[in-house]
């Protein structure tokens, strides 16, 4: 599923480096059927300038904020 930037990442992960998308189960809507029919409930953000990509569960328990950039 792309998203605002308009890339959609399932083909580029799946099946080369896991089996199947993952998707945060305490999203509502995430769901993972196909590599063209997902939501994984995740942001997955790269930053133009130095690249670094950052991904976080805005749906994450306890309403903590839960991300890594790397």
């Amino acid at each position: 599923m792309a998203n605002t930037g308009g890339y959609d990442i399932g083909s580029c992960i799946v099946p080369t480096y896991v089996s199947s998308m993952p998707f945060d189960p305490s999203a509502t809507g995430a769901h993972y059927t196909s590599t063209s029919d997902y939501d994984s409930g995740y942001f997955v953000s790269q930053d133009p300038v130095g690249g670094r990509v950052t991904v976080s569960a805005p749906s994450a328990e306890l309403s903590q904020s839960i991300s890594v950039t790397r």
